[in-house]
């Protein structure tokens, strides 16, 4: 009986365990993972030729750790810092440890692809920024 109930004790623990670990949102696990920059609209338009959009292609990225943690080239920029999401997981938060972080709405989130966007506060446009997963 002792042994019993010790092993229903280790099978809960371990569940609980696996289940913190494991932890995280449907949305959360979908970001989890390297996102290839795929194109960009600035309002309703594309803003980058044909051989620019190609060599952003090549470069830009995100990487969405377990931990938190994300590393992206977005435009030649280089950054890493800490991702969360907020309101209803409808947007996503990078703090890059600079004074302001920066915020995304996102707009579609799947398997395979990521599109996030934000408003541009001199014009008002609408920038996507669209993904794909690798």
């Amino acid at each position: 009986m002792k042994d019993t109930l010790r092993n229903l004790l280790i099978i809960a623990l371990m569940t609980l365990l696996v289940g913190f670990i494991g932890g995280g949102s449907q949305k959360e696990k979908l970001l989890q993972r390297y996102w290839k920059f795929d194109g960009m609209e600035v309002g309703n338009q594309i803003p980058l030729s044909k051989e620019q959009l190609r060599e952003y292609m090549e470069t830009n990225y995100f990487q969405f750790n377990k931990n938190g943690y994300y590393d992206m080239i977005l435009m030649t920029e280089k950054a890493s810092g800490k991702w969360k999401l907020m309101e209803n997981e409808t947007r996503l938060l990078l703090d890059g440890g600079t004074p302001r972080a920066t915020i995304f709405a996102i707009e579609k989130l799947s398997e395979k692809e990521l599109v996030l966007s934000q408003t541009d506060k001199e014009n008002g446009a609408v920038v996507k920024i669209l993904y794909i997963a690798k």
